[in-house]
């Protein structure tokens, strides 16, 4: 599955110029906030324009992305008008977001490295962690592993400097899950423990679910089956008796199709694939969590169809659903999802003695993996692993 990262979002808790949320769980009709937020735009003054709009573009984020850009637009425009570094920084953030939720990579990362360099002139110690933790997940999601842990690394040292016990937990899950992607499923276990073992330490229920989810995809990927099911029947109860976001209730779904997947279940993990279609379908629209948008589920889940009904040599399905899950993922850049289904639908074709196409695929499979884990990528994560584990030492020994 694609592993699960966390975005603290500069919008949300980052600045005092933040606003209470409507609870409207991934609703669409209009609250009466932005009603009111609406008639006091027209009336406000100068001074409180850009807090107004900030408010007007968070509330719509999950209910109209077109009038949220609409609104962080025009707050862009009202901090150059006020000459205010912070909501330069705010509205560049958010702008970012929105860019980044499109699949917009390169230019969401060039407005949060604008975000990051305005913070740093100004010493925004908040803002400075947040761009650090935005740009390493940015850089995440277009497989520029290299980059996203320098950024995390980067993060954590600020977030450890402050006992910042959230922040700690969502970076360690997070590089977690970058060695996670580079098959490094040692680093990758340890460093989702430790960010389970800082939440709990911590009373932090913030994502618990999602670092349950990831230690229970590694256990997954080691054929350690028992252990993984029994992490995500812990998120099962405990979304019994709250409600889980839907990017939970996606993820948890699909791997619980991976598992039985790896046991050749191939009908009972059919069942779990359809069942998080079903979810994605029924929320067309929805954010949700702050960085997988409904390409990045769909895709997702379109793949593991796919590989169900190739490892049951069904091919022509089998490359309906591939073939689906590559457009998706192509126009929304999940390159990690690209380079798998390259890889299998070459494996479908030759199946089906259509060796150009097979060829075809093939070539592009190996192309983007080489590119994605050059030997110049690789050696700097193993410059950054080995500078954390020094540093970690020394402060091991201060102390």
């Amino acid at each position: 599955m694609r592993y699960c990262l966390t975005i603290l979002l500069i919008l949300e808790i980052a600045t005092g110029l933040s606003q209470n949320k409507p609870e409207t769980a991934f609703g669409s009709v209009k609250s009466r906030t932005l009603d009111s937020l609406e008639a006091e735009l027209k009336t406000v003054s100068q001074e409180k324009r850009f807090k107004v709009l900030l408010s007007l573009f968070r509330e719509y984020l999950t209910l109209n992305q077109d009038k949220a850009q609409q609104y962080i637009g025009e707050a862009l425009v009202q901090a150059k008008i006020d000459n205010d570094s912070l909501e330069m920084v705010i509205a560049y953030s958010g702008t970012a977001y929105l860019l980044k939720s499109e699949g917009r990579l390169e230019a969401a990362i060039e407005l949060f490295t604008d975000a990051l360099e305005i913070s740093k002139r100004n010493y925004f110690k908040n803002q400075i962690k947040y761009m650090l933790n935005n740009l390493a997940t940015s850089y995440a999601v277009s497989s520029a592993y290299d980059k996203a842990l320098f950024y995390h690394f980067e993060s954590l040292k600020l977030r450890e400097r402050d006992g910042d016990a959230i922040g700690i937990s969502v970076t360690l899950n997070n590089i977690g899950s970058i060695y996670d992607l580079l098959q490094d499923y040692k680093n990758a276990l340890s460093f989702y423990q430790r960010s389970y073992e800082t939440k709990i330490k911590n009373n932090v229920e913030y994502d618990l679910e999602l670092t349950l989810l990831n230690i229970a995809m590694v256990h997954n990927k080691l054929n350690e089956f028992k252990e993984a099911e029994n992490k995500l029947n812990e998120i099962k109860s405990k979304c019994e008796s709250k409600v889980c976001p839907t990017n939970i209730l996606i993820s948890t779904s699909n791997a619980f199709g991976e598992i039985l997947l790896n046991q050749k279940k191939y009908a009972e993990a059919q069942e779990y694939f359809i069942g998080s279609l079903r979810l994605i379908n029924q929320n067309p629209s929805t954010i949700y969590s702050s960085w997988e948008g409904k390409g990045e589920h769909l895709s997702n889940t379109l793949y593991w169809l796919g590989f169900v009904q190739l490892s049951q040599n069904n091919f022509k399905a089998a490359i309906s659903y591939l073939m689906t899950s590559l457009r998706t993922a192509e126009e929304f850049g999940i390159q990690d999802t690209m380079m798998k289904s390259y890889l299998l639908v070459s494996e479908a074709f030759a199946s089906l003695n259509n060796f150009k196409l097979a060829y075809e695929y093939q070539n592009k499979y190996v192309q983007l993996n080489s590119e994605l884990l050059s030997g110049k990528v690789l050696s700097r994560i193993t410059e950054l692993r080995t500078s954390f584990d020094q540093r970690e030492n020394l402060s091991m020994i201060a102390a």
